[in-house]
């Protein structure tokens, strides 16, 4: 994935996290109202073999739940990841990044914003660019292969 598309993503990343944070709240909810002490004694087959609806839900919901954790764990990993390099920006170079590749903004407004001209904010924003890959990807960075155009 290049450096462009993880940015763009950003906003996307918060959002499900928030949404993961919702869905787990629910699923605390619902297990607090449907799952409760359940009588083996009833419940034995020919086999001695335990089944139970609630049961089989309570377990559902547990694995649901280690899998929103788990994709709660990425995601955040990530979006710290992506605030960490961004802060290793100058303001100037931060401010490019946020305004064009995080919250979209068409190249004259950034440049407005940032009371650059457009090719000179361009400019800021590969180098920003290149800065951030190789923060992102380190050693994967073979120039050429992620280079971005503006």
């Amino acid at each position: 994935m290049k450096i462009i598309d993880i940015l763009k993503e950003y906003i996307i990343i918060e959002t499900r996290i928030k949404d993961l944070q919702f869905k787990l709240k629910e699923l605390d909810e619902y297990e607090n109202l449907g799952v409760s002490a359940i009588d083996y004694s009833k419940h034995k087959s020919a086999t001695y073999k335990f089944s139970s609806i609630v049961e089989d839900q309570a377990i559902s919901i547990a694995e649901k739940k280690a899998l929103m954790n788990a994709e709660i764990i990425h995601l955040e990993t990530l979006k710290k990841r992506i605030d960490n390099a961004v802060n290793s920006l100058t303001e100037e170079e931060a401010a490019v990044v946020r305004k064009k590749f995080i919250e979209g903004n068409k190249w004259y407004k950034v440049a407005i914003e940032i009371y650059k001209s457009e090719r000179c904010s361009k400019q800021i924003g590969q180098r920003a660019l290149e800065k951030l890959e190789k923060i992102l990807f380190g050693s994967e960075v073979k120039y050429g292969k992620y280079r971005n155009n503006l």
